[in-house]
């Protein structure tokens, strides 16, 4: 298989450049260190693994040239932001396109990357916790850890100095299809999975499988889309008639920015509950119109929409595993509406204690950009979905013992202010949620430690033991320090959405495998 030589824009190149430079000042830093008697071999170990980051930026800059305009790149910015998956990129991808595809070199990368990081952040910063009482940064790094690292980045650099970046596809190719599927965690899982990986054996040639695979991830997709469309067809027409009422419903999030085109995958498969811009996009403005039919009467229209409405927004929540609910007073901050400066009556005094939500958010984002919010992707309405086809089904009884207590969590987090603190109830409510699913899915007997039966779960969808003991912590007391009750109640709502979306995606794809 061949593909297009596309040119690369000059600046890129520069840039590529850039990063390359300061690679080698770096890596140069951190020989100086190694010098003389002592020495700080933690302080070069991190200097040598910021110049392997370095080195996997310019190529992901270039990648992201690479893609077009054509292709959504934000992937790429996403990951230029994520100091493992650099490194990965940096000792892998040189590899791609110049040798045989192998997915046992992808999957051994990402495990030494991620170790990397590991013992660099344990060379770092003194680790507070009891189990580590006495340790030193300077401990967890010796000098031939220090040398041995330096040796791999000084390598790869050179490798990379000598290859010539060529831009190879362009937008819309095979090449930008595998670095976009590589980059993403759930598209990675298929793409390495064993039936993929027979294929390629069976084929041999790198271009010649990742053509293949194309092919096929569009064809499931495709499948799964129109059993996901039939689906929700039936489901629509089941016991409904004519449209009858329309409520328009704000909706808020003190998360996530909304872009329209994002919403309009929603739209396209749901239609009795669609999603528009608000007045203000960025702060997460939504409005909900929600479609009622005939067979419901005047009288029962505030309910009805009531409880369907909190459904949709319920799976928004799981979906996104953020924070989407009607929109609620802008006061809960302040007790007052003004405060005055008596001395100089014309100017204005703006003071807020932030509680609740407030807090949180604060909390999450960096300092310098407290404004921040990260962007509602196509990925979670997606989860959404699966998650509005499943859970719609269960019946009333199914059901409330799971949302019930969401829901309850969900209007607790959101009266959570200066006045009224609800945080403790809160987690309580979406820890009750998180059992009954659990058991509702029969991956816990209600018996055993829960803890335990979650980890078995987890294991399947975040495999690095330490990022799943932080999602299991939750389930235990609160640490003295590093959260507040706001953030440990968010904390169980999001173990609870992982889950949920996990067992959603899971009961879907055995759904759409026996029909399809």
């Amino acid at each position: 298989m061949s593909e297009d030589i596309v040119a690369i824009d000059p600046r890129v190149l520069q840039q590529r450049e850039a990063c390359l430079d300061h690679a080698a000042d770096l890596v140069s830093s951190a020989e100086r260190i190694l010098q003389g008697d002592k020495g700080y071999p933690n302080i070069a170990y991190h200097l040598a693994l910021l110049a392997l980051e370095e080195i996997g930026k310019s190529q992901l800059i270039v990648s992201r040239a690479v893609t077009g305009p054509h292709r959504d790149p934000a992937w790429i910015d996403k990951r230029l932001d994520n100091h493992v998956f650099k490194m990965l990129w940096a000792i892998w991808s040189s590899t791609l396109f110049t040798g045989p595809v192998d997915p046992g070199r992808f999957e051994e990368a990402k495990r030494f990357a991620q170790g990397l990081h590991e013992k660099r952040l344990r060379g770092l910063y003194v680790d507070f916790s009891e189990a580590s009482a006495g340790q030193r940064p300077s401990d967890a790094v010796n000098l031939h850890d220090a040398r041995s690292v330096l040796e791999v980045v000084i390598s790869t650099l050179a490798t990379e100095r000598e290859r010539k970046p060529v831009g190879v596809g362009g937008a819309g190719s095979d090449s930008a299809w595998f670095l976009e599927t590589v980059a993403n965690e759930e598209k990675q899982k298929r793409l390495f999975s064993r039936p993929f990986v027979e294929k390629l054996i069976e084929l041999v040639e790198g271009r010649a499988w990742i053509s293949w695979a194309r092919g096929e991830f569009e064809r499931i997709e495709l499948e799964e889309q129109a059993a996901l469309s039939r689906e929700l067809e039936r489901q629509k027409s089941n016991g409904m008639g004519r449209a009858k009422w329309q409520l328009q419903i704000p909706i808020v999030s003190r998360w996530h920015s909304v872009r329209q085109k994002v919403l309009n995958d929603w739209n396209s498969r749901v239609e009795f509950a669609q999603f528009f811009t608000g007045k203000n996009q960025k702060n997460g403005d939504l409005l909900l119109k929600l479609t009622l039919h005939d067979h419901i009467s005047a009288d029962q229209v505030f309910d009805a929409g009531l409880s369907l409405s909190k459904l949709v927004i319920a799976m928004l929540n799981i979906g996104s595993a953020g924070y989407f609910w009607f929109s609620t007073s802008e006061l809960s901050d302040t007790y007052f509406d003004r405060a005055i400066d008596l001395d100089e009556p014309s100017m204005g005094l703006k003071i807020s204690k932030p509680r609740g939500l407030s807090s949180l958010h604060l909390q999450l984002v960096p300092q310098d950009t407290p404004n921040r919010r990260d962007g509602l992707e196509s990925a979670y309405i997606h989860n959404a979905l699966k998650c509005l086809m499943v859970y719609s089904a269960m019946s009333e009884a199914e059901a409330a013992p799971i949302f019930g207590p969401y829901l309850h969590g969900l209007v607790l987090l959101s009266k959570s202010d200066i006045n009224l603190s609800c945080e403790n109830d809160a987690r309580g409510a979406f820890l009750e949620t998180l059992e009954a699913a659990l058991k509702y899915f029969h991956d816990w007997d209600g018996e055993d430690d829960v803890a335990s039966a979650l980890d078995v779960v987890f294991s399947e969808i975040i495999p690095n033991g330490g990022h799943r003991q932080e999602a299991l912590s939750v389930l235990g007391d609160m640490p003295e320090t590093g959260e507040t009750p706001i953030s440990w109640a968010f904390h169980a709502k999001r173990t609870a959405d992982i889950y949920l979306a996990f067992a959603a995606d899971r009961q879907w794809r055995r759904s759409a495998s026996s029909v399809i």
